[in-house]
């Protein structure tokens, strides 16, 4: 449910399995047991053998180990004792660097689980504080004093997501309530904030430039892609002897400032990824385009 913020409050509700008042805690145990913690998945530990191997790749210990083959074999050996210390000496620094790891690793572990985000959520009507660990799908969280990141997060993709090129400005505006918002903190980081969002309420909508950067990265992702054209290749790039004629035509030297030449791969010179919005703002652009180049095919 990648549309979530869109949606009906019911209507998100009513897919989670969830009410106003939050889960039960038989509920989210239950969740818990079949999803998993909320956090990733944790790398898995090498074992015993990977860690000692891994000692070896040290170069000293390569050197030491070198020289302990070469007394072996220079005395024919007979003279065992010089490379059964050098032999000792990896061995015992071995055992000493794993155990500086394992204490090391621990002393981190600790710091993460002291350092563990938490959130503030209802369950069964009442708040409580968990750790972020612990959320479930379906879990209200409840905003409070130092928890602006979410909820700034979703207004400051809105502004490019929802309003894009209807409204452009509203980007910057919606940063300067968010910084506003995070100086201030709450209670009071609620007026820049509620100024952004009926800013972007009640501004004109376009998804157009999402829609257009999907489009295009959907094409890379099937491996549509190729060569850049010749022309917007850098020259001081190739190799010497192997230089060639670009070609590029600069667009300042042309009336109105443009110039038709290919910007897209052969795969993709005929793609339309941006399509005009039909709001006021995209609605200028298209007619100013169109005088220069042409009506759009």
């Amino acid at each position: 449910m990648s549309d979530w913020h869109s949606r009906p409050l019911e209507q998100v509700m009513k897919e989670l399995d969830s009410r106003p008042s939050g889960l039960t805690e038989r509920e989210s145990a239950q969740r818990l047991e079949r999803l998993g913690p909320n956090q990733l998945e944790p790398p898995r530990k090498p074992s015993v053998l990977a860690r000692v191997l891994g000692q070896l790749k040290d170069p000293m210990i390569l050197v030491l180990l070198g020289a302990a083959a070469l007394s072996l074999a220079a005395s024919g050996g007979e003279d065992w004792l010089d490379g059964a210390i050098i032999l000792i000496i990896v061995l015992v620094n071995g055992v000493i660097s794993i155990t500086q790891e394992d204490h090391a690793q621990q002393a981190l572990e600790e710091l993460r689980r002291m350092s563990s985000p938490q959130a503030h959520v209802l369950r069964e009507g009442r708040a409580k504080k968990i750790s972020a660990a612990a959320l479930v799908p379906g879990d209200v969280i409840l905003l409070e004093a130092g928890d602006l990141i979410t909820a700034i997060r979703r207004i400051l993709c809105s502004a490019s997501e929802d309003i894009g090129l209807a409204y452009p400005q509203a980007v910057p505006i919606v940063k300067a309530c968010v910084d506003s918002a995070l100086q201030l903190g709450l209670p009071e980081a609620r007026l820049p904030l509620a100024q952004a969002a009926i800013l972007l309420a009640t501004a004109p909508k376009s998804n157009t430039a999402c829609m257009a950067i999907d489009a295009a990265m959907a094409d890379v992702k099937a491996g549509l892609a190729g060569d850049i054209p010749r022309e917007l290749q850098n020259v001081h790039a190739d190799s010497a002897g192997m230089e060639r004629e670009q070609g590029y035509l600069y667009p300042h030297d042309f009336p109105r400032h443009w110039v038709r030449q290919q910007y897209l791969p052969d795969l993709l010179a005929d793609r339309h990824y941006y399509r005009y919005g039909d709001n006021r703002n995209e609605q200028a652009a298209r007619r100013y385009w169109d005088e220069i180049k042409g009506p759009e095919a």
